[in-house]
């Protein structure tokens, strides 16, 4: 009867063991930032190793507060109309983000020394300079009267639009 008590003891504590590792966030590493991109472009980045609130103003006249605290970024306000950044949840891992789509503001975690701005090309996907049969025509400047034109995006799917350009 003792025995099955410590048993039971012990697999409830890897159990609880097992969840603080999965669901509590990890120490993130000195070298991680938060990127702060506008309309595509990289204007500056914070370190998340230090608590700060900042105000950041956009293009179009509005205005988002990133808050860090304990290593993890979030959005605190933001004066657009839905503000579904402020209720996206917080950031503190490469690769995560919080977009604001009326501000056209995004902010990512990345690695100090990470080149976060440009994923590495396909090769399977050709340049928009490319010509020949194989070109995308389905662009803005696609001759739609060829009966050749390609308008299906890389797996044979409609193309879908950018969320920003609508192209």
């Amino acid at each position: 009867m003792k025995a099955d008590k410590i048993f039971i003891s012990v697999l409830i504590l890897i159990g609880l063991g097992l969840s603080a590792v999965i669901y509590f966030p990890r120490a993130t590493g000195s070298g991680s930032r938060v990127e702060v991109r506008i309309n595509g472009t990289a204007v500056t980045s914070y370190p998340l190793s230090s608590d700060r609130t900042e105000t950041i103003s956009c293009p179009d006249g509005g205005s988002n507060t990133l808050e860090i605290i304990d290593g993890a970024a979030r959005m605190k306000e933001a004066d657009c109309p839905d503000n579904v950044c402020v209720g996206m949840h917080r950031i503190s891992k490469p690769g995560e983000t919080i977009v604001c789509l009326p501000h056209k503001l995004v902010l990512e975690i990345v690695q100090t020394g990470q080149d976060a701005a440009v994923p590495d090309a396909d090769p399977s996907v050709p340049d928009a300079d490319s010509s020949g049969p194989d070109a995308n025509s389905s662009g803005p400047d696609a001759d739609l009267s060829r009966p050749d034109a390609n308008f299906s995006g890389p797996n044979g799917d409609p193309p879908v639009p950018d969320a920003i350009t609508g192209r």
